[in-house]
């Protein structure tokens, strides 16, 4: 009896893994009904179902009878994901179907039940439902073998009604924006020069996130340079240069900026050419005219010890 309990026990654990939930790709919004010119923010969420997933490769296709497409723009603000392959874009596929494609990661991977990938930003002018239908997803799971996590996708329906005279319009994200008083968060700059890579050229990388309204740009400023919009990674302009001096800047979609610097530090062979050029410098306005005063002085004293000695 106890070897059957025993082995029943054992069975069970065995079956844990399998009753695990599947992981979810859903959609949600504060309210599923809206007027004509309002915009509101849509919020991509993965629900892992309890596993640890680290890589998420989905396409959302959008469903309208609209002729004008109701996507304003993507924000990654609060996104769990840190890199990507393919940041939210929207495209045209070959049956003419409007889809948002995103491929995206985390390493180590997340485990959680309303994890936000990305938002989007909506602002219908048409009358008629819009429906957003996740399609073609895939979730891989964290465990260093690329297994293919189940995936459960949830449809979100925003029905589109007519404003009425006297309606104010509402803008979800313009206040979002509007409230938005802090900076981006603190990152740092790599610099690399690989000759499998950006053809050996010298190039950095940079990375940050913002949580209430998402980046919107980054800068690049070299030493004297004027600054460059620009994204990562980013090839210097000053390739010969060996005392780097680089700043860039992140802002926000509510132009809030957080600033990163690098430095590099000169080589030993610079620091002594350094210390050279300054001694002789200095020498030059200072210890040349010592050393003429102190020959003078040798010169004078000499001709008044000749000029004053004893004749015999």
């Amino acid at each position: 009896m106890i070897n059957l309990i025993a082995s029943l026990i054992i069975a069970l654990c065995l079956m844990t893994p399998l009753s695990a939930r599947a992981a979810t790709l859903f959609l949600d919004t504060d309210s599923a009904s809206v007027t004509t010119g309002d915009t509101v923010v849509v919020n991509v969420r993965l629900d892992t179902g309890g596993q640890r997933i680290n890589t998420i490769d989905a396409k959302i296709a959008l469903e309208t009878e609209a002729v004008e497409l109701p996507i304003q723009e993507f924000s990654l603000a609060n996104s769990v994901l840190t890199a990507w392959a393919l940041r939210p874009s929207l495209g045209i596929e070959a049956d003419n179907q409007k889809v948002i494609s995103f491929v995206g990661g985390v390493p180590g991977g997340i485990k959680a039940a309303n994890a936000v990938l990305f938002k989007i930003i909506i602002n219908p002018k048409e009358l008629g439902d819009l429906t957003l239908r996740p399609t073609s997803s895939l979730a891989y799971l964290n465990d260093g073998k690329g297994t293919v996590a189940e995936l459960g996708l949830q449809n979100l329906v925003i029905n589109v009604l007519a404003k009425k005279d006297g309606d104010p319009t509402h803008d979800a994200w313009r206040e979002l924006i509007a409230s938005d008083n802090i900076a981006p968060e603190p990152f740092e700059i790599t610099l690399h020069q690989d000759p499998a890579a950006q053809n050996g050229a010298k190039f950095i990388d940079f990375y940050t996130t913002d949580m209430q309204s998402g980046i919107d740009y980054y800068t690049v400023t070299e030493a004297e340079l004027e600054p460059v919009r620009s994204g990562s990674p980013y090839i210097l302009q000053q390739q010969a240069n060996e005392q780097l001096r680089i700043t860039v800047t992140a802002y926000d979609k509510a132009g809030n900026a957080r600033v990163a610097s690098y430095q590099s530090s000169p080589s030993v062979q610079n620091l002594v050419t350094q210390a050279i050029t300054e001694t002789v410098t200095k020498t030059s306005f200072k210890g040349w005219i010592v050393l003429a005063v102190i020959v003078l002085s040798l010169i004078l004293i000499v001709w008044l010890v000749i000029r004053l000695r004893p004749k015999k």
